[in-house]
């Protein structure tokens, strides 16, 4: 039987590949303007920052709103829920109005960047994208086995010309490409 694996860098080609990917979908910033400030929630750090400080916050989503908690630099927090028809928050320790921004404000963002985030994940599923990036990271990899599973099977002890094994390196180069962007796009 023939070893499909002979080289180590195709290995570590797919490896990088797939590594690549995850990092890319892990890294999700938005960026929101309201008035003068600027500003941007970073999900997986769990924080949102205006134009010159840094909040941490808590969100959470249940059927009958969300609420969290937002915390300060100086210690003071604001805890908060909102419903469908209400919304009601409060400051632990002393809010200083003048340096920070206000918690209604940051839940506002908050919100917003929650419901386009929701939006976009639950209108289109991830599954083609990967497949495509996997089926591509195959072709690009390890073309023989590519040929094989296309061609290579209608063949008794048939072997892949070299232009036959560039087109479907080439081609899974590509595939992985239009899987990347369908991920994201």
């Amino acid at each position: 039987m023939k070893h499909y694996c002979k080289n180590k860098w195709r290995f570590t080609l797919v490896i990088l590949l797939m590594a690549g990917i995850c990092l890319l979908s892990a890294c999700h910033n938005n960026i929101f303007t309201e008035g003068d400030a600027t500003y941007t929630v970073d999900a997986s750090a769990h924080t949102i920052s205006d134009n010159h400080t840094a909040y941490q916050y808590e969100y959470n989503v249940n059927q009958d709103g969300s609420y969290g908690l937002i915390s300060y630099p100086d210690g003071c927090t604001f805890k908060w829920e909102r419903g469908l028809k209400w919304d009601s928050g409060t400051y632990t320790g002393t809010f200083r109005e003048k340096e920070y921004t206000d918690g209604a404000t940051l839940v506002r963002i908050l919100g917003t960047y929650y419901s386009q985030e929701n939006a976009d994940r639950s209108s289109r599923p991830i599954w083609p994208g990967l497949l495509v990036i996997i089926l591509g990271g195959i072709y690009a990899s390890v073309p023989e086995l590519a040929w094989k599973m296309n061609i290579g099977w209608l063949f008794k002890d048939g072997e892949p010309s070299q232009f036959a094994l560039i087109f479907f390196r080439v081609l899974g180069c590509i595939m992985a490409v239009l899987g990347i962007v369908l991920l994201f796009v």
